[in-house]
C-alpha cells in the first residue's frame, strides 16, 4: 500500500510536459512570430519564434533579464507544433509544458544571478494613499480557481477572479493582486516592475492608453513619453490619472537568467 501512495504521489507531481513535439528551423525570413493555444486541448503552435523569445515567454522575463547563450537563439527562427492529451490546461500549464520542451528538446540549463538594473517601482502617486477612479477593490474572494474559459469573457459578470484581458491600447483586470498588475506591466513598458504600492487583497481595473512601443527609448525618461499625436495618454500618464499609481524609476538589484548551455533541436 506504502509502495502504491508513493508511486501515485510521484505522477501527481511529475512535471507537465508535452506529449509529443515537431520542431522545424523556419528560414522565410518572415517578420514577427506568432503563439496560439488550442483550449480546452493541450495543442501549441509557434510559428517562426527564436529561443530567446521563448524563454521571456515561459519564463516571463524582460529582455534585459537574459544574458548569456549563442547569437542563434536571437538569429534563428523555429516553426513548433506540440500536442498534450491532458485537459483543463490553463495559459501557465502551457508555459511550463513549453520550459519542459526548452529543456528536453533544446537541451537548455540556465542559473539565476542578481544584478542591478533600471526597474520600475510601482508605487500611490498620491501621498493622502486615494488610488483613481478605475482601480476598485474586488468584490470576488478568489476562494478558489476559476474553471477554465473557452470562449469570450464577459467583464461585467461579478466575481470572477484573475481575469486578465488587453490590448495595444488597453487593460482589464479582474480580481487580480498588486504583483499580477506589475508583471503584466513590465511587458507593456520593457522593464521590470516592482510592486512598492503596499496595497493588499485583489482589485478590478479598466486602463486605455495610447498604443506606443515597449518602453522608452535607451537612456530615455519616461516622462518623456507623454502624450502621443493621437492625444491619448501614454501608458505611464494613464496609470496615474486613471489608477492613481505612479511608475517610479529606480534601480534594484534584479534576478537575471543566465543560460549556461543551449543546443539546437534535431527535428
Amino acid at each position: 500500500m506504502r509502495v502504491a501512495l508513493l508511486a501515485a504521489l510521484v505522477v501527481a507531481q511529475a512535471p507537465l510536459a508535452f506529449d509529443v513535439a515537431a520542431i522545424k528551423p523556419n528560414n522565410s525570413g518572415a517578420i514577427g512570430e506568432q503563439v496560439r493555444f488550442y483550449p480546452p486541448s493541450g495543442r501549441v503552435t509557434m510559428t517562426n519564434v527564436t529561443v530567446k523569445r521563448m524563454i521571456q515567454n515561459a519564463y516571463a522575463l524582460q529582455d534585459s533579464q537574459i544574458s548569456g547563450g549563442p547569437g542563434w537563439i536571437i538569429s534563428e527562427h523555429f516553426d513548433i507544433v506540440a500536442n498534450s492529451e491532458a485537459a483543463n490546461l490553463s495559459p501557465q500549464d502551457r508555459w511550463m509544458m513549453v520550459r519542459a520542451l526548452l529543456a528536453d528538446r533544446f537541451k537548455l540549463r540556465m542559473h539565476t544571478e542578481p544584478r542591478e538594473q533600471p526597474v520600475f517601482a510601482l508605487v500611490l502617486a498620491r501621498s493622502d494613499g486615494k488610488v483613481g477612479s478605475q482601480l476598485k477593490k474586488s468584490e470576488t474572494t478568489c476562494t478558489a480557481p476559476t474553471a477554465p474559459r473557452t470562449g469570450p469573457i464577459d467583464l461585467s459578470v461579478p466575481n470572477q477572479c484573475g481575469v486578465i484581458m488587453g490590448g495595444p491600447g488597453r487593460m482589464n483586470f479582474r480580481g487580480v493582486t498588486m504583483e499580477v498588475l506589475a508583471a503584466q506591466l513590465s511587458s507593456r513598458v520593457g522593464r521590470s516592475v516592482v510592486d512598492s504600492t503596499g496595497l493588499s487583497g485583489r482589485f478590478d481595473l479598466d486602463v486605455e492608453f495610447a498604443p506606443q512601443p515597449l518602453g522608452p527609448a535607451p537612456g530615455a525618461d519616461p516622462a518623456s513619453v507623454d502624450r502621443p499625436a493621437d492625444s491619448a495618454p501614454s501608458i505611464y500618464t494613464a496609470i496615474q490619472e486613471q489608477l492613481g499609481l505612479k511608475l517610479d524609476s529606480q534601480k534594484r538589484p534584479v534576478d537575471v537568467t543566465v543560460i549556461d548551455s543551449v543546443e539546437r533541436p534535431v527535428e
